[in-house]
């Protein structure tokens, strides 16, 4: 009996010992840090994220698990309301480029000054990039891709027109020019190649708006500046590309598939689908009474509701990291926020990006800014396809919607 004793003793203590050992190797301050994002969900960056970097912020932060998804934008917005409301935001999300002072406003993220005002990395920012993420004196969120708009263009069709394919159009009139030179008509004389894409859409004007000194909104956002006289000279540019110079249409066509000569667009047209049709050609952005281009912003934010706060920094300032921001955008080649990105592969193998670069220092970033801007948006992009579609002219289309907005939309001044 006193030996059968003795064993029960001798393994309470090993029990003990055991609960011990497995509270220090398992940690009860384990935490989980949820993420969601919209950007980088293709195959390549995901797997770069799911399968490198993760891994390595756990590593670099013991106890802590990871957990990352991947939606597309659709009513993106709504779906973090309800988030917020039910409790259930992720500590890190995407704030897409028209819905930063929505988020703020209703208060689904906190703000970022804490952390950003003393942040070394910040001096390396594309200097509108980072500011696109401030409302007021107030950071709430960190552009993690910077869609920036320049001049992309067919160089075999440069050839064919007997244009240089080293000298691109720097300006309004250049563009008319090569436009001109560039359109191609099929056996009944409809266009069939347009020399430049003009498209009723705010991301494809708005250089233009830019480049004649124009502005989206009034500083305090309570009024829309796109029915002055530089926007409506904007619109009526291009408007004539496509009914007086006969070098455009009113409806979108592919870069891709060979029906476009010219357009603005983002850096997605860098990826390697156009290696085997063509040669592409990048230009600066064009210059009338200002160089200047239009970029939107999508950023990474913390919920007001993370319980992690200081660990979902960290997770932002890591992935962030030029190093890691260039494995995630080898495939996408989405635009990077950080100007020392550049500097590593693919950016500094092609000297094209020098170009993005120069349009990125000159780039207007959409007011994000703005709590009514998608409805801005949608209304201007009525506006446009009237314009375009030659069934209103420019001024009076413009008037009347700048006074429907700055009327019923945005705040009274």
């Amino acid at each position: 009996m006193k030996r059968k004793k003795q064993f029960g003793r001798n393994g309470l203590k090993a029990v003990l010992l055991m609960v011990v050992c497995l509270s220090v190797a398992v940690p009860v301050w384990a935490q989980t840090l949820r993420v969601e994002l919209q950007d980088f969900r293709e195959p390549g960056p995901r797997a770069v994220i799911e399968d490198i970097l993760i891994p390595k912020f756990e590593a670099l932060h013991p106890g802590v698990k990871v957990e990352v998804s991947f939606t597309d934008w659709t009513n993106y917005i709504e779906k973090y309301v309800t988030y917020y409301l039910g409790g259930v935001l992720p500590d890190v999300l995407n704030v897409g480029s028209a819905a930063l002072g929505q988020f703020a406003e209703q208060g689904l993220i906190r703000p970022l000054n804490e952390y950003v005002n003393n942040w070394e990395a910040k001096d390396d920012f594309i200097p509108a990039a980072l500011e696109d993420g401030k409302i007021g004196d107030t950071y709430w969120a960190i552009t993690n891709r910077y869609d920036v708009k320049t001049l992309g263009y067919n160089m075999d069709m440069f050839d064919l027109a007997g244009l240089d394919r080293n000298a691109p159009p720097t300006t309004w009139d250049e563009l008319a020019q090569y436009a001109r030179r560039l359109t191609q008509h099929d056996s009944e004389g409809n266009i069939y190649v347009q020399g430049f894409d003009v498209r009723p859409n705010k991301d494809h004007v708005l250089p233009f708006v830019y480049q004649a000194g124009g502005r989206f909104m009034s500083p305090d956002g309570t009024e829309t500046l796109l029915a002055s006289d530089e926007a409506v000279e904007a619109v009526e540019f291009l408007h004539s590309l496509i009914w007086e110079h006969g070098a455009s249409l009113p409806t979108a066509h592919s870069l891709v598939q060979g029906r476009v000569a010219m357009l603005y667009e983002g850096s997605w047209i860098m990826q390697d689908i156009y290696k085997d049709r063509f040669d592409l050609g990048i230009a600066e952005p064009l210059t009338h009474r200002e160089q200047a281009t239009h970029a939107y912003s999508n950023r990474l934010a913390i919920a007001s509701t993370s319980q992690h706060p200081d660990l979902a920094w960290a997770f932002i300032d890591f992935l962030l990291e030029p190093e890691h921001m260039s494995l995630i955008v080898s495939e996408s080649k989405s635009f990077p926020p950080r100007i020392s990105t550049l500097q590593l592969p693919p950016f500094s193998d092609d000297e094209r990006w020098l170009a993005w670069l120069t349009a990125a220092m000159v780039s207007i970033p959409q007011p994000g800014y703005i709590t009514e801007l998608p409805e801005v948006i949608s209304k201007y992009h009525a506006a446009l396809e009237d314009i375009f579609n030659n069934r209103a002219p420019a001024r009076t289309r413009l008037a009347e919607f700048a006074r429907d907005v700055n009327q019923n939309v945005l705040p009274v001044k």
